[in-house]
């Protein structure tokens, strides 16, 4: 190890993330020395970046409230991640092929025809129901703001009380639970085999989402495999190689990192 890279996450309350210990079981596992920081800030994201990139910062995680400021000012979708490509930091998002690797690996199948109720069009909301990974599959769609729906980039339908085909998989994207996406959830007509994945984790909404998957009978999910996988992209962006993820994800589970 004879450099170390400057790298971190940007969000606002986001003290309890998970990615510092992840990052730095891929810099053992790959021999590559990072410095990994999150960096919980209330405004200003876009100075924030200016200043990291210009001070020796190689790469950075975005998440809540500012993926979309960061997208629309690199010309971007909603974006997670930023990179440099010739010294020139570039916007993305690994969102959508962050879940889909984290759902393939649980045996969770989505493929034409799956029908998904995603709930929440924040910027990992719109990554996901706009990415050509998910492009067969057939949404349904709750948003709190009516507005948010015209950043969608293709055919869906908006969820009304009356919906009343069988969902094969519920994606929520909200950071938390009201009266009503509790009603929508126990009144929404599952598959035998459906699955409810929350986004989240370390959050309240997982109790919730875990409470609701029992009294439906179907299977529940929170988001670390997601950040695992997201974080695994991330470091293939910044260093050339996608780390293996299932030893971290298992010391997650087992709660040893």
């Amino acid at each position: 190890m004879d450099m170390k890279y400057k790298l971190g996450v940007l969000g606002k309350g986001i003290s309890y993330s998970l990615s510092p210990e992840i990052h730095n079981f891929f810099s053992k596992q790959s021999n590559i020395d990072i410095e990994y920081k999150i960096y919980d800030i209330e405004k200003d994201s876009l100075s924030f970046i200016e200043n990291f990139f210009k001070n020796g910062g190689h790469g950075l995680n975005i998440t809540q409230p500012f993926k979309e400021e960061v997208g629309g000012f690199y010309n971007a979708p909603p974006s997670n991640i930023l990179y440099k490509i010739n010294n020139e930091v570039k916007a993305d998002s690994v969102d959508a092929e962050g879940l889909c690797a984290d759902l393939s690996k649980k045996n969770i199948k989505v493929n034409s025809g799956t029908r998904i109720l995603l709930l929440g069009l924040g910027g990992a909301g719109i990554s996901i129901i706009n990415s050509s990974i998910f492009r067969k599959c057939n949404f349904v769609v709750w948003n709190r703001s009516k507005n948010k729906y015209k950043n969608i980039q293709r055919d869906f339908l908006e969820f009304k009380n009356n919906y009343d085909e069988k969902i094969d998989l519920i994606i929520s994207c909200v950071s938390e639970i009201n009266n009503e996406i509790s009603k929508i959830i126990l009144n929404t007509n599952l598959q035998e085999f459906a699955h409810i994945y929350d986004i989240n984790y370390r959050n309240e909404t997982n109790t919730h989402y875990k409470k609701i998957s029992l009294k439906k009978n179907v299977s529940f999910n929170s988001g670390e495999g997601m950040l695992v996988e997201q974080a695994a992209l991330s470091w293939s962006r910044w260093f050339g190689d996608k780390p293996e993820t299932s030893d971290v994800k298992a010391k997650i589970e087992n709660g040893r990192l």
